[in-house]
């Protein structure tokens, strides 16, 4: 995960043990415990997505964004790698409760 609310990071951690993607300084540590067991990403825009994370992410199936704007996804990169993305503009403000709903 990487710059989700706290309520819904919570949840995710909580339902699916889900790790929190490191600023720049420590994604090569990050990259190197965790490279075969990330599936999904979830963000919401403030840590940069790119081909180099892509490409070092093995299990990579899917990025989740949630606001309107994807532009800190590089979403040819992620068709070049066969990695679905989708956004979530609402989910913000008005899919939190039942986000967390699902969750828990």
């Amino acid at each position: 995960m990487g710059g989700v609310p706290p309520s819904i990071a919570d949840a995710l951690t909580a339902k699916y043990a889900a790790l929190v993607l490191p600023i720049e300084a420590k994604r090569a540590d990050f990259r190197a415990a965790h490279a075969n067991s990330v599936r999904p990403i979830v963000d919401a825009g403030q840590i940069p997505i790119d081909a180099d994370l892509m490409g070092t992410l093995a299990n990579l199936g899917a990025i989740i964004h949630f606001g309107a704007a994807d532009e800190t996804v590089d979403v040819g990169a992620a068709r070049r790698f066969g990695i679905g993305v989708s956004n979530t503009p609402d989910a913000p403000r008005r899919r939190r409760g039942a986000l967390r709903a699902r969750c828990s």
